[in-house]
């Protein structure tokens, strides 16, 4: 074979196990045994990261939704609320990115997403205003992992700044989340209700659904 590898898949049997139920899981454990011994050439393991291949691959944006109220611990460790725990595992393997928001509240970007909002920022025809932008968002992002228990640690710093003591907001706004004070994010929403009830400018109206 002139010392070519030989990618052709190897059949493999498993031998039933009398009074055991088969399942993806236990299938996914014997794969990966067999994988150690050299009994395939090649296996993917691990759903996670097929589902983000697949993503990266078909180009499908991550998406948050809803506001959720958490309790920080002493350590200043956000549990990240369990309906967007799952799609940061699955879209970025909990890697995230936390930084300073325009308004008085925190950032949390999956790390793709981070990536591309920041080059969209550093890209900026030089003004005060971009310096400013990048001087608040790029220059306080902070690489983040979420822990096995789903927390993130917000920087000292970070929750100075935004007054995010014991309890915060989580607010899903599309490809991000936001992490507000209580106080200040029930303020902010009273002054958008203010907003939205005036008659929206036409650009908005048309695609408002009535």
């Amino acid at each position: 074979n002139g010392g070519s590898p030989d990618l052709r898949p190897c059949p493999t049997r498993f031998p039933a196990v009398p009074g055991r139920r088969a399942d993806s899981r236990s299938l996914t454990v014997r794969l990966a045994r067999q994988y150690r011994r050299g009994g395939l050439s090649w296996v993917f393991v691990g759903t996670r990261w097929i589902i983000r291949t697949i993503m990266e691959v078909a180009g499908v944006a991550i998406s948050f939704r809803g506001v959720n109220v958490v309790t920080l611990d002493v350590k200043g460790r956000l549990a990240v609320p369990a309906v967007h725990r799952q799609k940061l595992a699955d879209h970025c393997d909990g890697q995230v990115v936390v930084t300073l928001n325009r308004e008085t509240s925190l950032l949390l970007y999956p790390l793709p997403e981070w990536e591309e909002v920041a080059r969209r920022i550093l890209r900026l025809p030089e003004s005060e205003y971009a310096s400013s932008l990048r001087a608040v968002m790029v220059a306080n992002a902070t690489d983040c992992r979420l822990d096995g228990h789903g927390r993130v640690l917000l920087p000292a710093l970070h929750r100075e700044l935004t007054s995010i003591t014991k309890t915060a907001r989580v607010i899903g706004i599309g490809g991000r989340l936001e992490i507000w004070d209580e106080a200040t994010w029930d303020e902010k929403l009273r002054r958008s209700l203010d907003v939205v009830r005036e008659e929206p400018p036409p650009s908005v109206g048309e695609i408002l659904i009535n």
